[in-house]
């Protein structure tokens, strides 16, 4: 046997390979330009001027298909929310997070967030979000309202409250903006914003009430439709609510709705208590409004 030593050599991939070189060339073109006397530097600076806008203008364009093959593979958003005070309905943020993540990553973009305080006007705050691709970024904005004031005109939250409110709310207006993301009440085919399992396929010799029984190792789907359904209603209600109902369930079913849990239902729960205690806020405000208003006529 030989005792030379083997030598791995692993290939590199043609597009980085391409890039190495680009940049290697580019490199030792201007350290030949720099030493050379006779080089015109103004002329050098207006061709590497050039160089950069046509790459920006690379980055662009690639840029923008990633976002359109995003958009065009986006289905609507499940409203998961109720608004006491409008009573409306609509899709929280980690419904929205939820959904578009998984597609917007798999075309390569990434998207963060961030405030400016230094451009904010008083009694708001702007809120940022960077969408980039490669060495491409483009940022959105939204202005939030952050000084607490409810509907009626009085105080309603405490300012580190209100701030986070604003912050999350400009969120999900930004998310939404972003990608063009519709809204739907309801779900029907479990398949949107939810990532529900499909539905098994018809089975004229399954019985109807195997539908909802428990096997001996995992939750039927249908099973877990139903779950899904009663844990989002109780999460509406917020998180006492949703405590109980969770409490309800066995250690299977908990089993099967444990990532659902942690990923929507308490989000959820978590927004309806804030929506609770701005609209007792309202309340206790404008019951306190009404008592002044009836001292104030009683004749002494």
């Amino acid at each position: 046997m030989s005792d030379v030593p083997t030598v791995r050599v692993e290939a590199v991939p043609q597009q980085h390979l391409g890039q190495q070189t680009e940049a290697a060339a580019m490199i030792s073109m201007i350290e030949r330009m720099a030493k050379d006397p006779t080089v015109d530097v103004e002329k050098m600076a207006r061709i590497l001027e050039m160089r950069y806008q046509l790459q920006q203008q690379q980055a662009l364009t690639e840029f923008n298909n990633a976002l359109a093959e995003a958009q065009a593979e986006m289905d609507p958003v499940r409203k998961d929310c109720q608004n006491p005070q409008t009573r409306s309905r609509y899709a929280s943020f980690y419904a929205l997070d939820e959904a578009v993540r998984p597609v917007y990553t798999s075309k390569g973009l990434t998207v963060s967030f961030d405030t400016d305080p230094a451009n904010s006007k008083p009694g708001e705050i702007m809120v940022l979000a960077y969408v980039s691709l490669g060495g491409y970024t483009r940022t959105y904005r939204i202005p939030m309202p952050n000084d607490g004031i409810g509907a009626k005109g009085g105080m309603v939250m405490t300012k580190t409250h209100a701030m986070g409110s604003a912050i999350t709310y400009g969120r999900r207006y930004l998310l939404s903006a972003i990608f063009n993301i519709a809204t739907a009440d309801s779900d029907d085919d479990g398949n949107a914003a939810s990532r529900r399992p499909p539905l098994p396929a018809p089975n004229a010799m399954r019985d109807a009430k195997a539908a909802y029984t428990i096997t001996k190792d995992v939750v039927s789907t249908d099973r877990w439709k139903e779950l899904d359904h009663v844990l989002g209603e109780a999460a509406k209600r917020g998180t006492a609510v949703l405590q109980t109902a969770w409490l309800n369930l066995n250690n299977l079913e908990k089993k099967a709705m444990k990532a659902a849990l942690d990923r929507r239902y308490k989000a959820t729960a978590e927004e309806a208590d804030q929506h609770h205690e701005e609209a007792n806020y309202e309340a206790s405000e404008a019951n306190e409004e009404d008592q002044e208003r009836d001292g104030d006529s009683i004749p002494f």
